[in-house]
């Protein structure tokens, strides 16, 4: 382009001369395309005055910037000029390849190199990684001396990375609850929520200096009780007063303390960071300062790692399966309690007055059961995967008091039984007599042939053969022959094997025409009248 054509196109866009034109479009572009925390809007600015959010401004650039890269990149393309065309594809095939096509590349060239496979990392991000790095790109580096994946965490280092997450999260989500049996639209629903969820979340999670004050107040003054938001411990609500105080007050401390002062804080109590830890190990003088060469976790510090982390900001992570599968544990022998309890609280009752409503409980509580039992299969699996042996899982399971082990490394699933304790009350409250024994164990029966990962079985309305529709309003069909009439509630599909129906409240079998079932006469003799065609 000569120098008159130059001049020409400037004044096309409003301005008297080239070098105007160039000052104004090179200004545009510097202050819509270079992350500036000055050019945040006022309702950004006034979120870091609020006690949620960290680094506000930060991601708030890295998403407008991110944008306008983009749009002036097509822009640039739309131009009639040659060498501005040239300029905006420059501009989006950099953009591409910085958002998206380089950490894919690189994550391709780890895993050919390192032997880990793409398996294997998604496997521990699913069920085992910090959800900080649940959907974050993390490039695989090699195995440990037990073979399990090592790794680090690319997001750390690439500002852009917090795009992919927000679609990694929502792709990572669906594939989750595919491989739970979820349908297609409660996984497209939760695969949606964890995209935005990450969208939002550095502008609405808790500041570091809130998530500390909360993790350390009691639970009346909107706190955790002494407890993060991953579960650990910072002090035991049982110890005193004072020892409360003072580790609470070394947690809340460890937000205000610079990286660069060698301490770590866990549980309250401070401790010696890695890079001493590792130093002192290193140098032999574990016994003389009385620090030991492994940490909390069982983890040991190599000082050459150590060395290298602090001159890159690389960090090398290993795969703490044991720990990890033990917390899992846990919150799986919680789950299932839990779930028992939506059967007991109803079980319970002393003006209990008829088993329509037991069988309801004892159904939803099987369903609970199982979704409880589903997840955490899900992760023995994907410890498997990873290369964690049967016998270890075995072995980290029972140290963490998990019962049924074995029957869940087969895949077998084990349904609701109603203890001798919550039957032993119901005898007290005179209530034990509305227990439908024998459909509750047909229940069971035929929920010991359900599969992990198998789609849930959902209600349907379904006319009875005769025609008439009993009981309840919804539409039911007429029982199995050996489990006789079922009146007066919702019935679930029904199981191939058994005739149970499965997934949905259930009705009393047996006595179809008690009066406490079937309070209408009507009902009742139609019951009646059913039950004579069936002899």
């Amino acid at each position: 382009m000569d120098e008159a054509s130059r001049l020409q196109y400037a004044q096309s866009k409003g301005f008297s001369s080239v070098d105007d034109f160039i000052k104004s479009e090179a200004a545009d572009i510097v202050r819509n395309t270079v992350p500036n925390y000055n050019l945040a809007p006022e309702a950004i600015k006034g979120l870091r005055k609020l006690p949620v959010g960290n680094f506000i401004a930060f991601p708030y650039e890295i998403l407008r910037t991110s944008a306008n890269t983009i749009a002036r990149g097509i822009d640039e393309l739309a131009s009639e000029v040659p060498e501005i065309q040239k300029i905006g594809m420059r501009r989006l095939t950099g953009a591409a390849t910085t958002f998206a096509v380089f950490p894919a590349a690189l994550s391709e060239f780890a895993y050919q190199v390192s032997g880990v496979t793409e398996e294997e990392m998604e496997a521990f991000k699913r069920s085992l990684a910090a959800p900080w790095e649940r959907n974050a790109r993390l490039i695989p580096t090699g195995r440990d001396k037990n073979g399990l994946p090592t790794y680090i965490n690319y997001s750390y280092t690439n500002p852009y990375d917090m795009l992919s997450k927000i679609t990694n999260g929502a792709i990572n989500k669906f594939e989750e609850g595919r491989m739970l049996g979820k349908s297609g639209a409660q996984a497209t629903a939760e695969a949606a929520g964890e995209g935005l969820s990450e969208l939002f979340s550095p502008f609405l999670e808790e500041s570091i200096i809130t998530a500390k004050l909360r993790d350390v107040l009691p639970v009346v003054a909107a706190g955790r009780g002494g407890q993060t938001v991953t579960g650990a411990r910072v002090y035991n609500p049982n110890e005193s007063v004072g020892d409360q105080l003072a580790k609470s007050f070394v947690h809340v401390a460890d937000a205000l303390i610079p990286s660069a002062v060698p301490v770590n804080v866990s549980g309250g109590e401070f401790e010696a960071g890695r890079f001493v830890r590792s130093f002192v190990t290193a140098t032999g003088l574990n016994d003389v300062l009385g620090v030991s060469p492994k940490d909390r976790q069982d983890r040991e510090r190599q000082f050459a790692g150590e060395i290298t982390r602090a001159l890159t900001g690389v960090t090398e992570n290993e795969i703490n399966a044991k720990m990890a599968l033990k917390f899992k544990g846990y919150e799986f022998s919680e789950a299932r309690q839990n779930t028992s309890n939506i059967f007991n609280r109803v079980a319970r009752r002393p003006n209990l007055t008829n088993s329509a409503e037991l069988l309801d409980a004892y159904q939803s509580a099987n369903e609970a059961r199982f979704q409880a039992f589903n997840r955490f299969h899900q992760v023995v699996e994907d410890l498997r995967t990873i290369g964690v042996k049967d016998s270890d899982i075995r072995k980290t399971l029972r140290q963490a008091g998990v019962s049924g082990i074995n029957k869940l490394l087969r895949g077998k699933y084990e349904p609701l039984e109603i203890s001798s304790t919550v039957r032993r009350e119901m005898r007290r409250n005179g209530t034990y007599d509305l227990l439908p024994r024998a459909e509750i164990k047909a229940i069971e029966q035929a929920q010991k042939d359900r599969q992990f990962g198998e789609p849930a079985p959902q209600p349907t309305e379904t006319p009875s053969a005769s025609g008439v529709r009993l009981g309840a309003p919804t539409t039911e069909e007429p029982a199995a022959p050996s489990t006789g009439i079922r009146l007066g509630a919702p019935i679930a599909p029904t199981a191939p094997s058994t005739g149970i129906r499965l997934g949905a409240p259930v009705s009393q079998t047996g006595n179809a025409t008690s009066p406490i079932l079937n309070p209408d006469p009507t009902t009742r003799a139609l019951a009646e009248e059913l039950e004579r065609r069936r002899g």
